[in-house]
């Protein structure tokens, strides 16, 4: 990672510039805007009644109050506040090791208006803040609620209030466990632990989860790095490998899976709690054991696959690796 810090003059013209950073035979380009920034002149206070926002709530009561920095109330001003709802990476304490956010959906950022009026004569304004389902998140979501007190001759102050926004009552995890730089054996029995907890993080019990795992074509995985799971998933040409339901108590559950030689490849394991609609899910990948070999080893799908091996699971600084080829067949 390099950063370049690019500084601009005090008369450069505001508006659109061009950046453009050339890597060998390579050119990228990105626009940036450049504008005056003005200090805010108005205080801006916005409370919410919680420290998280839930979808399930329909709806919370806000207040907001301005004052000059003089300590003059905001009287009469006009306002306006939008929140936008942004992804981020759904994690609970005591679940570092568990995957929260679902990988088979495409949530794309949205921004609405909440409220627009007029401050009272005490600079004060209170408004009804609606929360969107949006079923379609993979986990929990940042809200970034946006404040603008305009100032009689245009200029606005400005505050921002992020807080969690949680679109489901309750999250599904799974630890995939798999070994760290590793692959998971042929013809072993696998554990994946499962756990169901609200929007606090706090665990609650489920009944029916729903768990199906797909063999992932090397021609896909290659050619959709940068996709979600999703149309995959929804393909009626695409039949999993393994499906079944689970219960958790206490918050946990556990399901096992095992691949029989000679299968081997990546395999994407899907988990959905029907009932609060989350659903979570991560890739592993399965190979045979070293004393099978490697040798005349290619995808079923016809794509021939170059696998090695590696002497060691793990490597200090300035270690030499030494990488485990497999000879030709004959």
């Amino acid at each position: 990672l390099y950063t370049f810090a690019v500084p601009t003059k005090t008369e450069a013209p505001t508006g659109l510039w061009n950046a453009y950073v050339k890597v060998g035979g390579t050119a990228f380009h990105k626009s940036l805007r450049i504008e005056t920034v003005k200090p805010n002149r108005l205080k801006i206070n916005l409370q919410l009644p919680g420290n998280i926002l839930k979808a399930t709530d329909g709806e919370v009561r806000a207040t907001l109050s301005s004052a000059w920095l003089t300590g003059t109330k905001a009287s009469r001003l006009k306002t306006k506040v939008e929140m936008s709802l942004s992804k981020v990476n759904t994690q609970f304490k005591n679940y570092g090791q568990y995957i929260f956010n679902n990988p088979a959906t495409e949530f794309t950022s949205s921004r609405t208006d909440v409220f627009s009026g007029m401050l009272d004569t005490e600079g004060d304004a209170s408004f009804t803040l609606k929360l969107p389902e949006s079923g379609n998140a993979p986990g929990m979501l940042q809200a970034n609620i946006t404040a603008r007190v305009f100032e009689p001759g245009g200029d606005a102050s400005i505050q921002t209030l992020s807080v969690p926004y949680s679109p489901f009552p309750s999250y599904v995890g799974i630890n995939l466990n798999q070994p760290q730089g590793r692959y998971i054996e042929t013809d072993k029995e696998h554990i994946f632990d499962i756990v169901t907890v609200n929007s606090d993080g706090k665990p609650v019990n489920r009944s029916g989860l729903e768990y199906k795992i797909y063999r992932i074509s090397w021609s896909w995985w290659w050619e959709n790095d940068n996709e979600s799971f999703e149309t995959y998933i929804n393909s009626s040409s695409i039949t999993p490998v393994a499906t079944g339901r689970l219960n958790t108590t206490g918050g946990k559950g556990q399901f096992s899976f095992k691949v029989n030689y000679p299968d081997w490849g990546r395999y994407l394991v899907y988990v959905k709690d029907r009932e609060s609609g989350h659903a979570t899910g991560g890739t592993i990948y399965v190979d045979w054991p070293d004393w099978r070999g490697r040798s005349n080893k290619s995808d079923p799908s016809g794509i021939k696959m170059l696998s090695f091996s590696i002497d060691k699971d793990s490597y200090e600084p300035g270690e030499t690796v030494t990488a485990i080829l497999p000879a030709s067949a004959g």
